[in-house]
């Protein structure tokens, strides 16, 4: 019986194994082009309800895959990388006993990490293998700041295609989070049809967004990352890039008091 995608997320929820594998494809052959976040990770498991978590089979990934490093990768260690190389089987994991950690009341889209709770947007991971990488290197291709002051309401996203292919169906989606109460989130997005080869776009997003509620406290929500998606093949993106690292970018919930929340 093939289960809905509602029904596999609850099967899911606190599992890293299953969120590394539950929604990918298969893998592409031939070489490709992966761009992501590159971060140490591990396999959690518990032993116990009151013992710590702990992390097995340590590895590195590029966004959500799982990666194999080369002898210039660790320097690009929590940077954003373009890399290039093929897709390989997933290694074996050796694990005498199911340890799984205890439940948690988390959202559906986050998941546990070394370095704290990780996001996993739709689209993400892109395949169900590893990835073996011929080149790495920083990227440059994404810059984002200010639109004018830093006391702007918005900011500029510009993009350069420096993948070497050109892209299709090319999305920029800001993620935004709610800045009080429960911890809604919402989106907005921009869809660019093509992009040749060294083409650049530029598309300009709010810092902050309302959504409509009948509650006392508006609903208002506060630009958190930006992830980028596009046609697959030859070229991934595993990207959701968290704007807090974006040192030049201002960003602050407002007061309840402003004009935002009343």
């Amino acid at each position: 019986m093939r289960r809905s995608r509602p029904a596999l997320l609850a099967m899911c929820m606190g599992s890293f194994l299953c969120t590394q594998s539950a929604f990918a494809g298969d893998p592409p052959s031939g070489d490709i082009v992966l761009v992501g976040m590159v971060s140490e990770q591990g396999i959690r498991q518990c032993q116990g309800v009151t013992k710590e978590p702990k992390w097995i089979h340590p590895h590195l990934e590029i966004g959500f895959v799982w990666a194999f490093p080369h002898k210039d990768f660790r320097f690009h260690k929590s940077r954003l990388v373009i890399a290039k190389g093929r897709t390989a089987p997933r290694p074996a994991l050796r694990v005498k006993e199911s340890l799984d950690c205890p439940g948690a009341q988390m959202r559906s889209d986050w998941v546990w990490s070394k370095n704290g709770m990780r996001v996993r947007r739709n689209g993400s991971p892109p395949f169900n293998a590893a990835f073996i990488s011929k080149s790495v290197k920083s990227f440059d291709g994404l810059v984002i700041r200010d639109k004018g002051a830093p006391s702007s309401s918005e900011m500029e996203v510009a993009f350069v295609n420096t993948t070497g292919h050109p892209l299709n169906n090319l999305k920029l989606i800001v993620h935004y989070e709610g800045c009080y109460g429960k911890p809604g989130t919402t989106l907005r997005e921009e869809l660019v049809p093509k992009l040749g080869v060294g083409e650049k776009v530029i598309k300009i997003f709010p810092k902050v967004v309302e959504r409509k509620s009948r509650a006392k406290w508006r609903r208002i929500h506060l630009a958190s990352s930006l992830q980028i998606t596009a046609k697959p093949h030859p070229v991934y993106f595993d990207l959701d890039w968290p704007l807090s690292r974006v040192k030049r970018l201002k960003r602050e919930c407002p007061n309840r008091r402003s004009k935002y929340a009343k």
